[in-house]
């Protein structure tokens, strides 16, 4: 990242404190989840030169784990197969690593090694959606199987997503439509005796 972004993290967190989604607008290609990861790398980064000036030895983090998914194959195990598991349905954590790039709620394919891949919802996938859950409700396994390359927790985050989206036209529809009425009102009022003071 480029130094600039690192310094307007440093600034906000100390304006705002550790509010991702206030910082976030302030650098332009992040989301909330990216600036709070930066922000943890610059506070070891910090530990580490502090360190280092001291004299002390360098400490040795773990590498963090990677994250697992609960992909469903169609027999209704889990991708690693076996069944039972403690997630939710009885699947099980699979052995594929997945991708955590983007907060869109995005499912996943398999790449040709083996790693998993973030595919884009088509717009076809969210009318899938919205009628499921209009037709079922939210039962999100019975809602995937409505789309097969799509996890069950994929499709809520999908819909959770829509659910926002659809609330902020909603909300920037309304504010233009006073706007306009506002705009309207003084228009109107203008060369009308006794509207001037």
């Amino acid at each position: 990242p480029p130094p600039f972004q690192d310094a307007t993290i440093r600034a906000c967190v100390q304006r705002m404190g550790m509010r991702w989604r206030l910082i976030a607008p302030h650098l332009p290609g992040r989301s909330d989840d990216s600036v709070r990861n930066r922000w943890k790398r610059l506070r070891e980064e910090d530990e580490e030169a502090e360190a280092a000036a001291a004299g002390r030895p360098r400490v040795e983090r773990p590498p963090p784990a990677p994250p697992t998914s609960t992909r469903r194959t169609s027999g209704g195990q889990g991708a690693a197969g076996g069944g039972g598991g403690a997630s939710r349905g009885g699947a099980v954590a699979a052995s594929t690593i997945r991708s955590r790039a983007g907060d869109d709620g995005s499912g996943d394919e398999e790449g040709g090694d083996g790693t998993r891949q973030r595919m884009s919802w088509s717009a076809e996938e969210d009318e899938v959606i919205v009628t499921a859950v209009r037709e079922l409700g939210p039962r999100w396994c019975a809602v995937a199987a409505r789309l097969p390359s799509r996890t069950d927790q994929a499709i809520r985050n999908r819909w959770n997503r829509l659910q926002q989206r659809a609330r902020v036209q909603a909300r920037q529809a309304h504010n233009m439509q006073a706007m306009m009425h506002s705009a309207a009102g003084l228009v109107g009022g203008i060369g009308q005796p006794g509207l001037h003071t």
